[in-house]
């Protein structure tokens, strides 16, 4: 089987699986929205909750194997889009134990940009943040952004493994990721350091 029929195959599986986790997660949250829960049986909740927003997280990955296309783009801010994601990816993180610090503004300058391309771009580096730190003894994850010049760039910094140049190279989603913030003008980039770990920069022009 060739890679775009791979691709194909991953994206419908990832398009028949969305609408049942959806509804997993709808239920979940309706449930916690409620008064009638005791501690263990809240507690149990958050955590098929924690584990529908994981799964979703992962069909959006599939997603990015899927044929490519041309985005939509609209004037956006990307600072609530992270606050978005983040709180779909919240219980699941809390759970496994990795702490968050986002210390990016309530607004960022406007991008030019398609919003579920570029959620499925930050869905993928957070999952991929999450199997570096796993085993970790600090499992953190820093978010900054801010303009720079003519741009406005995100730096996602974790505390897991180093990641290999070579290993990048040959990884299909970050591959994918790339070919997104192409098709926006932008620029994906990875800095490696064995004391700091290592951190993810999204970069896109500014909207005038």
């Amino acid at each position: 089987m060739s890679l775009p029929t791979i691709g194909q195959f991953a994206a419908d599986v990832a398009h028949q699986l969305n609408n049942p986790v959806g509804g997993v997660i709808g239920l979940t949250q309706l449930l916690l929205d409620g008064k009638g829960l005791g501690p263990q049986e809240r507690k149990d909740v958050e955590t098929i909750l924690g584990q529908g927003q994981r799964c979703r997280a992962v069909i959006q990955d599939l997603l990015l194997f899927g044929p490519a296309q041309n985005p939509k783009k609209e004037a956006m801010d990307l600072s609530p889009l992270i606050h978005s994601i983040l709180e779909k990816v919240h219980y699941d993180f809390l759970n496994f134990g990795l702490k968050v610090v986002n210390e990016c503004p309530p607004s960022l300058p406007s991008v030019m940009g398609d919003s579920g391309q570029l959620q499925q771009v930050l869905l993928h580096l957070f999952m991929k943040t999450r199997r570096a730190v796993a085993g970790q003894k600090e499992k953190k994850l820093y978010i900054h952004g801010g303009k720079t010049g003519a741009g406005v760039c995100l730096r996602l910094r974790h505390t897991g493994r180093v990641i290999p140049e070579d290993t990048l190279q040959t990884d299909l989603g970050w591959s994918a990721c790339r070919e997104i913030l192409q098709k926006h003008s932008g620029t994906l980039s990875t800095q490696s350091e064995e004391s700091s770990g290592v951190t993810f920069i999204m970069e896109l022009p500014v909207y005038a």
